[in-house]
Protein backbone atom coordinates (compact mmCIF):
# COMPACT_ATOMS: atom_id res chain seq x y z
CA UNK A 1 0.00 0.00 0.00
CA UNK A 2 1.48 3.65 -1.04
CA UNK A 3 1.33 6.12 1.93
CA UNK A 4 0.29 9.36 -0.08
CA UNK A 5 2.61 12.22 0.08
CA UNK A 6 0.61 14.45 2.26
CA UNK A 7 4.06 15.84 4.55
CA UNK A 8 4.81 18.51 2.66
CA UNK A 9 1.27 19.85 3.01
CA UNK A 10 0.70 19.41 6.88
CA UNK A 11 -2.61 18.51 6.20
CA UNK A 12 -3.05 16.79 9.74
CA UNK A 13 -0.93 18.73 11.57
CA UNK A 14 0.13 16.32 14.07
CA UNK A 15 -3.21 15.23 14.92
CA UNK A 16 -3.56 13.03 17.96
CA UNK A 17 -5.71 9.67 16.75
CA UNK A 18 -6.52 6.68 19.11
CA UNK A 19 -7.04 3.60 17.01
CA UNK A 20 -9.70 0.74 17.61
CA UNK A 21 -9.25 -1.72 14.68
CA UNK A 22 -9.85 -5.47 14.18
CA UNK A 23 -6.61 -7.26 13.54
CA UNK A 24 -7.35 -7.77 9.69
CA UNK A 25 -8.14 -3.72 9.42
CA UNK A 26 -4.72 -3.18 11.52
CA UNK A 27 -2.77 -4.72 8.72
CA UNK A 28 -4.40 -3.32 5.95
CA UNK A 29 -4.27 0.31 7.34
CA UNK A 30 -0.66 0.08 8.99
CA UNK A 31 0.55 2.39 7.00
CA UNK A 32 -1.42 5.06 9.54
CA UNK A 33 1.74 4.57 12.24
CA UNK A 34 3.66 5.79 9.48
CA UNK A 35 5.90 8.99 10.21
CA UNK A 36 4.90 10.04 6.90
CA UNK A 37 1.04 10.15 7.82
CA UNK A 38 1.80 13.32 10.43
CA UNK A 39 -0.11 11.55 12.36
CA UNK A 40 0.36 10.87 15.99
CA UNK A 41 -0.89 7.37 17.02
CA UNK A 42 -1.32 8.17 20.80
CA UNK A 43 -3.11 4.39 21.59
CA UNK A 44 -4.29 1.20 20.18
CA UNK A 45 -6.72 -0.82 21.40
CA UNK A 46 -8.27 -4.68 20.88
CA UNK A 47 -11.93 -3.90 21.86
CA UNK A 48 -14.43 -1.56 22.67
CA UNK A 49 -14.32 -1.65 26.28
CA UNK A 50 -10.71 -0.77 26.15
CA UNK A 51 -11.10 1.85 23.61
CA UNK A 52 -13.78 3.90 25.04
CA UNK A 53 -11.45 3.76 28.48
CA UNK A 54 -8.36 5.71 26.38
CA UNK A 55 -11.57 7.85 24.13
CA UNK A 56 -12.96 8.92 28.11
CA UNK A 57 -8.87 9.99 28.69
CA UNK A 58 -9.06 12.77 26.22
CA UNK A 59 -5.56 12.73 25.33
CA UNK A 60 -6.49 12.42 21.38
CA UNK A 61 -8.11 14.87 18.87
CA UNK A 62 -9.95 12.16 16.98
CA UNK A 63 -10.47 8.13 16.86
CA UNK A 64 -11.00 5.76 14.78
CA UNK A 65 -13.02 2.31 14.74
CA UNK A 66 -14.11 -0.11 12.47
CA UNK A 67 -17.41 -2.42 12.70
CA UNK A 68 -15.51 -5.53 14.06
CA UNK A 69 -14.18 -4.21 16.69
CA UNK A 70 -14.35 -6.75 20.00
CA UNK A 71 -17.26 -6.05 21.85
CA UNK A 72 -18.03 -3.19 19.98
CA UNK A 73 -21.98 -3.70 20.54
CA UNK A 74 -24.70 -1.13 21.06
CA UNK A 75 -23.85 0.00 24.42
CA UNK A 76 -20.53 0.64 23.82
CA UNK A 77 -21.49 2.78 20.66
CA UNK A 78 -23.29 4.71 22.45
CA UNK A 79 -21.34 5.16 24.92
CA UNK A 80 -18.43 6.30 22.07
CA UNK A 81 -20.84 8.14 20.68
CA UNK A 82 -21.86 10.72 23.53
CA UNK A 83 -18.27 10.87 24.67
CA UNK A 84 -17.68 14.31 22.75
CA UNK A 85 -15.00 13.13 20.69
CA UNK A 86 -14.55 13.09 17.37
CA UNK A 87 -14.81 9.70 15.31
CA UNK A 88 -13.89 8.01 11.97
CA UNK A 89 -16.24 4.67 11.81
CA UNK A 90 -15.17 1.81 8.61
CA UNK A 91 -18.29 -0.06 8.45
CA UNK A 92 -19.92 -2.77 5.67
CA UNK A 93 -23.18 -0.84 4.94
CA UNK A 94 -22.55 2.97 5.93
CA UNK A 95 -26.33 3.73 5.44
CA UNK A 96 -27.41 1.49 8.44
CA UNK A 97 -29.60 3.30 10.77
CA UNK A 98 -26.60 2.09 13.42
CA UNK A 99 -24.06 5.11 12.21
CA UNK A 100 -27.10 7.62 12.19
CA UNK A 101 -25.51 9.41 15.10
CA UNK A 102 -22.11 8.74 14.90
CA UNK A 103 -19.97 11.85 15.36
CA UNK A 104 -18.20 12.75 12.63
CA UNK A 105 -17.63 10.40 9.75
CA UNK A 106 -19.02 6.86 8.44
CA UNK A 107 -16.86 4.93 5.47
CA UNK A 108 -16.98 1.93 3.87
CA UNK A 109 -15.00 -0.57 5.05
CA UNK A 110 -12.45 -1.56 2.82
CA UNK A 111 -11.43 2.66 2.19
CA UNK A 112 -8.63 3.01 0.86
CA UNK A 113 -5.56 4.96 3.08
CA UNK A 114 -6.22 8.73 1.06
CA UNK A 115 -9.44 8.60 1.72
CA UNK A 116 -9.28 8.02 5.26
CA UNK A 117 -6.54 10.52 6.16
CA UNK A 118 -8.85 12.91 5.12
CA UNK A 119 -11.79 11.98 6.97
CA UNK A 120 -9.60 11.94 9.91
CA UNK A 121 -8.09 15.22 9.29
CA UNK A 122 -11.24 17.08 8.67
CA UNK A 123 -13.15 15.26 11.40
CA UNK A 124 -10.25 15.89 14.18
CA UNK A 125 -11.07 20.22 12.76
CA UNK A 126 -14.66 19.36 13.46
CA UNK A 127 -15.89 18.91 10.33
CA UNK A 128 -19.04 16.17 10.22
CA UNK A 129 -20.61 14.48 7.66
CA UNK A 130 -24.04 15.83 6.86
CA UNK A 131 -25.89 12.36 6.25
CA UNK A 132 -29.62 12.74 5.71
CA UNK A 133 -32.34 11.54 7.93
CA UNK A 134 -34.98 10.93 4.87
CA UNK A 135 -33.91 8.24 2.30
CA UNK A 136 -34.46 10.17 -1.03
CA UNK A 137 -35.02 6.64 -3.25
CA UNK A 138 -35.00 7.55 -6.96
CA UNK A 139 -38.10 6.24 -7.94
CA UNK A 140 -37.48 3.21 -10.00
CA UNK A 141 -38.90 -0.03 -10.59
CA UNK A 142 -39.19 -1.99 -7.29
CA UNK A 143 -39.00 1.11 -5.56
CA UNK A 144 -41.70 3.21 -3.48
CA UNK A 145 -41.86 6.97 -3.31
CA UNK A 146 -41.45 8.38 0.05
CA UNK A 147 -44.64 9.97 2.05
CA UNK A 148 -44.36 13.37 1.46
CA UNK A 149 -44.04 14.19 5.08
CA UNK A 150 -41.45 15.31 7.90
CA UNK A 151 -40.97 12.65 10.01
CA UNK A 152 -39.88 12.89 13.66
CA UNK A 153 -36.95 11.35 14.84
CA UNK A 154 -37.28 9.30 18.44
CA UNK A 155 -36.00 12.41 20.37
CA UNK A 156 -39.55 14.42 18.56
CA UNK A 157 -42.36 13.99 20.34
CA UNK A 158 -45.09 11.83 18.21
CA UNK A 159 -48.49 10.66 19.00
CA UNK A 160 -48.15 7.37 16.64
CA UNK A 161 -45.02 5.02 17.18
CA UNK A 162 -46.72 1.39 16.96
CA UNK A 163 -48.61 0.41 14.70
CA UNK A 164 -50.86 -2.54 15.07
CA UNK A 165 -52.28 -3.95 11.95
CA UNK A 166 -55.40 -6.81 12.71
CA UNK A 167 -57.80 -8.59 11.01
CA UNK A 168 -59.40 -10.94 13.68
CA UNK A 169 -61.17 -13.71 11.82
CA UNK A 170 -61.15 -14.71 8.39
CA UNK A 171 -59.07 -13.64 5.70
CA UNK A 172 -58.76 -10.07 5.09
CA UNK A 173 -55.27 -9.74 4.26
CA UNK A 174 -53.25 -7.99 7.01
CA UNK A 175 -50.39 -9.22 6.89
CA UNK A 176 -50.23 -7.98 3.20
CA UNK A 177 -51.12 -4.30 4.16
CA UNK A 178 -48.67 -4.37 7.18
CA UNK A 179 -45.68 -5.43 4.69
CA UNK A 180 -46.60 -2.64 2.37
CA UNK A 181 -47.28 -0.26 5.66
CA UNK A 182 -43.89 -1.08 6.61
CA UNK A 183 -42.24 -0.34 3.42
CA UNK A 184 -43.78 2.97 2.73
CA UNK A 185 -42.57 3.80 6.26
CA UNK A 186 -39.21 2.37 6.09
CA UNK A 187 -38.49 4.33 3.00
CA UNK A 188 -38.24 7.48 5.31
CA UNK A 189 -37.73 6.33 8.71
CA UNK A 190 -36.17 3.46 10.90
CA UNK A 191 -38.85 0.97 10.68
CA UNK A 192 -39.37 -2.33 12.47
CA UNK A 193 -41.91 -5.36 10.79
CA UNK A 194 -42.59 -7.24 13.26
CA UNK A 195 -44.41 -10.64 12.79
CA UNK A 196 -46.88 -11.94 15.73
CA UNK A 197 -49.05 -14.38 14.28
CA UNK A 198 -47.18 -17.19 16.92
CA UNK A 199 -49.52 -19.62 15.04
CA UNK A 200 -48.94 -19.46 11.20
CA UNK A 201 -46.46 -16.69 10.83
CA UNK A 202 -46.19 -15.53 7.39
CA UNK A 203 -44.41 -12.20 6.99
CA UNK A 204 -41.17 -13.95 6.14
CA UNK A 205 -43.05 -16.27 4.03
CA UNK A 206 -44.21 -13.25 1.91
CA UNK A 207 -40.94 -11.09 1.97
CA UNK A 208 -39.20 -14.16 0.55
CA UNK A 209 -37.63 -14.02 -3.02
CA UNK A 210 -35.95 -17.54 -3.41
CA UNK A 211 -32.18 -16.16 -2.90
CA UNK A 212 -31.78 -13.92 0.21
CA UNK A 213 -32.54 -16.51 2.77
CA UNK A 214 -34.76 -14.14 4.49
CA UNK A 215 -36.13 -16.36 7.29
CA UNK A 216 -32.36 -17.07 8.73
CA UNK A 217 -34.15 -16.15 12.38
CA UNK A 218 -37.24 -15.36 14.34
CA UNK A 219 -38.82 -14.32 17.21
CA UNK A 220 -37.82 -17.91 18.51
CA UNK A 221 -33.99 -16.72 18.20
CA UNK A 222 -35.02 -13.88 20.59
CA UNK A 223 -36.76 -16.65 22.78
CA UNK A 224 -34.01 -18.59 23.74
CA UNK A 225 -31.23 -15.45 24.69
CA UNK A 226 -30.42 -14.24 27.59
CA UNK A 227 -32.94 -11.12 27.97
CA UNK A 228 -32.05 -9.61 31.41
CA UNK A 229 -30.86 -6.28 30.37
CA UNK A 230 -31.36 -3.54 27.72
CA UNK A 231 -27.70 -4.16 26.41
CA UNK A 232 -28.65 -8.19 25.97
CA UNK A 233 -31.83 -6.87 24.24
CA UNK A 234 -30.29 -4.32 22.05
CA UNK A 235 -27.07 -7.17 21.09
CA UNK A 236 -29.91 -9.90 20.28
CA UNK A 237 -32.31 -7.77 18.18
CA UNK A 238 -28.94 -6.66 16.18
CA UNK A 239 -28.37 -10.61 15.18
CA UNK A 240 -32.61 -10.97 15.03
CA UNK A 241 -33.49 -8.75 12.52
CA UNK A 242 -33.19 -8.60 9.04
CA UNK A 243 -33.19 -5.98 6.22
CA UNK A 244 -36.75 -5.84 4.46
CA UNK A 245 -35.15 -4.68 1.49
CA UNK A 246 -33.71 -2.40 -1.22
CA UNK A 247 -37.14 -0.74 -1.52
CA UNK A 248 -37.21 0.59 2.24
CA UNK A 249 -33.62 0.79 2.87
CA UNK A 250 -34.71 2.16 6.42
CA UNK A 251 -36.98 -1.31 7.22
CA UNK A 252 -36.13 -4.18 8.91
CA UNK A 253 -37.96 -7.39 9.88
CA UNK A 254 -38.71 -10.03 12.86
CA UNK A 255 -40.13 -12.73 11.41
CA UNK A 256 -42.78 -15.06 13.62
CA UNK A 257 -41.74 -18.13 15.32
CA UNK A 258 -41.68 -20.70 13.86
CA UNK A 259 -43.66 -23.84 14.88
CA UNK A 260 -41.69 -26.89 16.55
CA UNK A 261 -41.61 -30.11 15.23
CA UNK A 262 -44.50 -31.18 17.32
CA UNK A 263 -46.99 -29.36 16.09
CA UNK A 264 -47.28 -26.93 18.72
CA UNK A 265 -46.04 -22.85 18.64
CA UNK A 266 -43.08 -21.55 20.28
CA UNK A 267 -44.36 -20.42 23.48
CA UNK A 268 -44.27 -16.28 22.92
CA UNK A 269 -45.74 -15.11 26.84
CA UNK A 270 -47.23 -11.45 27.00
CA UNK A 271 -44.48 -9.98 29.32
CA UNK A 272 -42.25 -11.01 26.89
CA UNK A 273 -44.16 -9.29 23.61
CA UNK A 274 -44.69 -6.01 25.95
CA UNK A 275 -40.62 -5.84 26.69
CA UNK A 276 -40.44 -6.25 22.98
CA UNK A 277 -42.41 -3.36 21.94
CA UNK A 278 -40.52 -1.41 24.59
CA UNK A 279 -37.06 -2.33 23.65
CA UNK A 280 -37.97 -1.72 19.68
CA UNK A 281 -39.59 2.48 20.94
CA UNK A 282 -35.73 3.58 21.79
CA UNK A 283 -34.44 1.73 18.36
CA UNK A 284 -36.62 2.95 15.78
CA UNK A 285 -39.07 5.63 14.32
CA UNK A 286 -42.07 3.14 14.07
CA UNK A 287 -42.86 -0.20 14.58
CA UNK A 288 -45.63 -1.99 12.76
CA UNK A 289 -47.22 -5.49 14.38
CA UNK A 290 -48.66 -7.97 12.23
CA UNK A 291 -50.90 -9.77 14.75
CA UNK A 292 -52.76 -13.20 14.30
CA UNK A 293 -56.48 -14.15 13.59
CA UNK A 294 -57.05 -14.92 17.54
CA UNK A 295 -59.49 -12.69 19.25
CA UNK A 296 -57.54 -10.99 22.46
CA UNK A 297 -60.13 -13.48 24.33
CA UNK A 298 -58.22 -16.74 22.82
CA UNK A 299 -55.18 -15.12 22.55
CA UNK A 300 -52.39 -13.05 25.17
CA UNK A 301 -50.22 -12.38 22.75
CA UNK A 302 -53.11 -10.29 20.68
CA UNK A 303 -54.19 -8.93 24.00
CA UNK A 304 -50.66 -7.54 24.73
CA UNK A 305 -49.95 -6.24 21.22
CA UNK A 306 -53.20 -4.01 20.95
CA UNK A 307 -52.68 -2.84 24.47
CA UNK A 308 -49.41 -1.58 23.22
CA UNK A 309 -50.19 -0.23 20.22
CA UNK A 310 -50.51 3.28 19.82
CA UNK A 311 -53.00 2.68 16.69
CA UNK A 312 -54.95 -0.40 15.98
CA UNK A 313 -55.85 -0.84 12.50
CA UNK A 314 -58.55 -3.44 11.87
CA UNK A 315 -58.23 -5.02 8.23
CA UNK A 316 -61.73 -6.04 6.99
CA UNK A 317 -63.19 -6.80 3.75
CA UNK A 318 -66.45 -5.09 2.78
CA UNK A 319 -68.38 -7.63 1.77
CA UNK A 320 -71.47 -8.87 4.17
CA UNK A 321 -69.32 -11.80 5.63
CA UNK A 322 -65.88 -9.77 5.74
CA UNK A 323 -67.78 -6.65 7.95
CA UNK A 324 -69.78 -9.65 9.86
CA UNK A 325 -66.32 -11.01 11.03
CA UNK A 326 -64.55 -7.91 11.68
CA UNK A 327 -67.96 -6.24 13.74
CA UNK A 328 -67.93 -9.63 16.10
CA UNK A 329 -63.53 -9.50 16.52
CA UNK A 330 -64.06 -5.89 17.52
CA UNK A 331 -66.76 -6.27 19.90
CA UNK A 332 -65.34 -9.78 21.09
CA UNK A 333 -61.92 -7.61 22.06
CA UNK A 334 -64.26 -4.78 23.71
CA UNK A 335 -62.34 -4.69 27.12
CA UNK A 336 -59.21 -4.39 25.22
CA UNK A 337 -59.44 -2.40 22.69
CA UNK A 338 -59.79 1.10 22.70
CA UNK A 339 -61.65 2.94 20.43
CA UNK A 340 -60.12 6.22 20.66
CA UNK A 341 -57.41 4.35 19.02
CA UNK A 342 -58.73 1.36 16.75
CA UNK A 343 -59.89 2.40 13.18
CA UNK A 344 -60.58 0.23 10.15
CA UNK A 345 -58.86 -0.36 7.10
CA UNK A 346 -61.16 -1.94 4.14
CA UNK A 347 -59.33 -4.01 1.90
CA UNK A 348 -60.49 -4.84 -1.79
CA UNK A 349 -62.72 -2.43 -2.21
CA UNK A 350 -64.43 -2.10 -5.75
CA UNK A 351 -65.75 1.50 -5.86
CA UNK A 352 -68.06 0.46 -8.15
CA UNK A 353 -69.70 -2.63 -6.41
CA UNK A 354 -68.87 -1.29 -2.44
CA UNK A 355 -71.03 2.26 -3.19
CA UNK A 356 -72.68 2.35 0.00
CA UNK A 357 -70.63 2.02 3.16
CA UNK A 358 -72.98 3.21 5.96
CA UNK A 359 -73.09 -0.11 7.37
CA UNK A 360 -69.92 -0.25 8.40
CA UNK A 361 -70.49 1.22 11.31
CA UNK A 362 -73.52 -0.73 12.21
CA UNK A 363 -71.61 -3.75 11.73
CA UNK A 364 -67.80 -2.57 12.82
CA UNK A 365 -68.21 0.34 14.90
CA UNK A 366 -64.96 1.74 14.26
CA UNK A 367 -64.50 4.91 11.54
CA UNK A 368 -63.05 3.81 8.00
CA UNK A 369 -59.37 5.31 7.32
CA UNK A 370 -58.44 4.26 4.07
CA UNK A 371 -60.11 2.35 1.34
CA UNK A 372 -57.42 0.02 -0.22
CA UNK A 373 -58.54 -0.95 -3.72
CA UNK A 374 -58.92 -4.80 -5.09
CA UNK A 375 -55.69 -5.15 -6.72
CA UNK A 376 -55.06 -8.87 -7.56
CA UNK A 377 -52.64 -8.81 -10.63
CA UNK A 378 -50.17 -6.69 -8.20
CA UNK A 379 -50.74 -8.26 -5.25
CA UNK A 380 -49.96 -12.02 -6.91
CA UNK A 381 -46.77 -10.18 -8.85
CA UNK A 382 -45.26 -9.08 -5.63
CA UNK A 383 -45.90 -12.92 -3.69
CA UNK A 384 -44.07 -14.50 -6.40
CA UNK A 385 -41.52 -11.45 -6.43
CA UNK A 386 -41.22 -12.03 -2.35
CA UNK A 387 -41.32 -8.09 -2.05
CA UNK A 388 -44.52 -5.77 -0.66
CA UNK A 389 -47.55 -4.99 -2.65
CA UNK A 390 -47.12 -1.64 -3.20
CA UNK A 391 -43.84 -2.19 -4.97
CA UNK A 392 -44.97 -3.20 -7.56
CA UNK A 393 -44.94 -0.46 -10.42
CA UNK A 394 -48.64 -0.56 -11.64
CA UNK A 395 -49.99 -1.23 -8.07
CA UNK A 396 -53.20 0.47 -6.93
CA UNK A 397 -52.64 -0.26 -3.36
CA UNK A 398 -49.87 2.48 -3.18
CA UNK A 399 -51.44 5.38 -3.17
CA UNK A 400 -54.22 4.87 -0.34
CA UNK A 401 -51.56 3.38 1.89
CA UNK A 402 -48.92 6.32 1.13
CA UNK A 403 -51.85 8.27 1.98
CA UNK A 404 -52.62 6.45 5.53
CA UNK A 405 -48.83 6.39 6.43
CA UNK A 406 -48.94 10.23 5.83
CA UNK A 407 -51.23 10.90 8.19
CA UNK A 408 -49.84 8.41 10.76
CA UNK A 409 -46.65 10.20 10.38
CA UNK A 410 -48.86 13.42 11.46
CA UNK A 411 -50.21 11.70 14.63
CA UNK A 412 -53.64 10.74 13.53
CA UNK A 413 -55.21 8.49 10.94
CA UNK A 414 -58.86 10.07 10.65
CA UNK A 415 -59.20 11.66 7.51
CA UNK A 416 -59.02 15.39 7.60
CA UNK A 417 -62.27 17.52 7.09
CA UNK A 418 -61.25 18.91 3.51
CA UNK A 419 -60.13 15.26 2.61
CA UNK A 420 -63.15 13.24 3.63
CA UNK A 421 -65.31 16.00 1.67
CA UNK A 422 -63.67 14.66 -1.04
CA UNK A 423 -63.49 11.21 -0.81
CA UNK A 424 -66.39 10.51 2.11
CA UNK A 425 -66.87 7.07 1.70
CA UNK A 426 -70.55 7.72 2.52
CA UNK A 427 -70.87 9.65 -0.68
CA UNK A 428 -73.92 8.57 -3.03
CA UNK A 429 -72.37 7.13 -6.40
CA UNK A 430 -71.99 9.74 -9.30
CA UNK A 431 -75.03 10.03 -11.63
CA UNK A 432 -73.23 8.15 -14.19
CA UNK A 433 -72.81 5.32 -12.21
CA UNK A 434 -76.69 5.45 -11.32
CA UNK A 435 -77.68 5.57 -14.58
CA UNK A 436 -75.14 2.50 -16.03
CA UNK A 437 -76.52 0.79 -13.09
CA UNK A 438 -80.59 1.22 -14.27
CA UNK A 439 -79.67 0.23 -17.66
CA UNK A 440 -77.59 -2.95 -16.43
CA UNK A 441 -80.74 -3.80 -14.65
CA UNK A 442 -83.04 -2.82 -16.90
CA UNK A 443 -81.22 -5.23 -19.92
CA UNK A 444 -80.98 -8.08 -17.13
CA UNK A 445 -84.94 -7.94 -17.07
CA UNK A 446 -85.36 -7.80 -21.00
CA UNK A 447 -83.09 -11.00 -21.38
CA UNK A 448 -85.35 -12.78 -18.62
CA UNK A 449 -82.94 -11.76 -15.31
CA UNK A 450 -79.98 -13.76 -14.20
CA UNK A 451 -79.60 -17.15 -14.32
Amino acid sequence: MTVPDVAGENRWGGKRVLVGLSRPQERRLRSLWLDGCDLQVVGRSGSAPELLAELEGGQADVALVDEDLHRFDSAHRAAMWHAGLPLVALVREPNDQRWRDVPGFVLPLDSDLPSVLEAIGRAATGDREARAREAKVRPKTGAIRSAPVEVQTRTGRRDIQVLAVWAGSGHAGATLLACSCAAILGSAASTVLVDLDVMTPSVGVQLEDGQQARVRSSLADLLSADLETHDAWQQELERCLQSMGAYARHAQVLCGAAIRRNGTPTRVSPAFVERLVSELRTRFDFIVLDLGADSPGQSPITAAALRAADQVLVVATPDPVGLHRAGASVREAAAILDQRRAAVVLNRHDARVHTDLHHVDEHVGLPIVALVPDDERSVQKALLAGHPAVCEPSSRLRAPLLDLMDRACTGTVAWPGDLKTQRDPWAAPPLWSRIRSAVAVGATSLLGGTR
